[in-house]
């Protein structure tokens, strides 16, 4: 007699969920690895914040937002800061400071 197979054997069941896992795995890696990039260059961002403002600090001697002579050196002019909003924001700069962050 001539015994006809009528489904897949445990071999090829095993082949093929170990493929699965594999490309599982990859696609799980690689979006670890895209949120890992991500992480990295908001992080960057903010250092580069901090080296952005001492640019600034040196060439027009002034921090930014608390510059009274920005509206000369601006060609649309910008309104100035009021004193409480400038003397926010070197609070705030003094705590990232204190934090590490600048």
């Amino acid at each position: 007699m001539n015994k006809r197979q009528q489904g897949f054997t445990l071999v090829e069941i095993a082949v093929v969920m170990v493929i699965i896992g594999l490309l599982l795995g990859g696609v799980l890696k690689g979006q670890e690895l895209i949120n890992s990039a991500k992480v990295k260059s908001v992080i960057n961002d903010f250092r580069n914040t901090s080296t952005h403002i001492f640019a600034y600090q040196d060439r027009f001697r002034a921090m930014p937002g608390d510059d009274p002579g920005v509206a000369n050196r601006l060609a649309g002019g910008v309104a100035r800061l009021a004193p409480a909003a400038a003397l926010r924001l070197r609070a705030r700069f003094a705590e990232w400071q204190a934090m590490g962050w600048l």
